[in-house]
Order: C-alpha cells, then structure tokens, then sequence
C-alpha cells in the first residue's frame, strides 16, 4: 500500500479524480454521439451489417439510454473488425466505409472509459489515504 497522507493535497486530489475524469470524458462522448446527427450517421453506415439491427434489438430504439447502449455495442465491431467479419455479422464494405471521424471518437470513448475504471482499481487496490 502506497500512503498519500504526506503527499500535497493536490496531487491526492488529482490521483484520485483521474479515472472519474477519464471515464466520465468517455461518457460525455458518447452523449455527444447518441444526442446528434452523428447517431443517425453511424447506423446509416451500418446499413449492410447485421450487428446494428442485433443491437437495436436488444437495447431499442426510443430513449437515450438505448442509444448509449447501441453505441457501445457497435465500439466493438470497430475494434476488432476481423472477428465480425468472420461472423458475418459486420459486412467488409461497411468497415472500410465507415466515417473515420466518428471511429475515432467511439473507440477513443471506449478507451477512455476501460482506462479510467482500470485506474480506479489501482487506485482503490493499491493506496491508502
């Protein structure tokens, strides 16, 4: 265990607002996805997979929350393309088509989000305040 308590009072404070400000700046992207244009450009550019009716399915489409989820669900075919491909799942063309901008902004949600719940378990795991 590491003890912050010598430690100045902005440093702990910063060390332990770090993961809650990743994961929440991963968050408001996606807000800001599934609350603009951007959500009906990502599932026009999904219109030969079927992972997006699968995903639509499941989560719906009415509220936010269902869009928050849809986002999530179509992050990952972005990441590893490879294996959806092989499912059938994600169509090739729809991949390669797809808006480079609005890949960069999902996967850089998601990358957000997984670093800061992985730093708040080293954070709670292996200080001490």
């Amino acid at each position: 265990m590491i003890d912050l308590s010598h430690w100045h009072v902005v440093i702990r404070l910063t060390i332990l607002l770090a993961p809650i400000a990743a994961s929440l700046t991963g968050l408001a992207i996606n807000g800001y996805i599934a609350t603009s244009r951007h959500y009906i450009i990502m599932c026009a550019s999904f219109s030969r997979s079927s992972v997006l009716q699968e995903e639509q399915r499941f989560a719906g489409d009415f509220g936010i929350k269902s869009r928050f989820l849809v986002i999530a669900g179509m992050t990952t075919p972005l990441m590893l393309p490879g294996l959806f491909i092989r499912r059938g799942t994600l169509h090739p063309d729809d991949f390669k088509e797809f808006p480079i901008y609005l890949k960069r902004c999902m996967q850089s949600a998601l990358v957000l989000m997984v670093s800061g719940m992985i730093l708040a378990a080293i954070v709670m795991n292996f200080i001490k305040l």
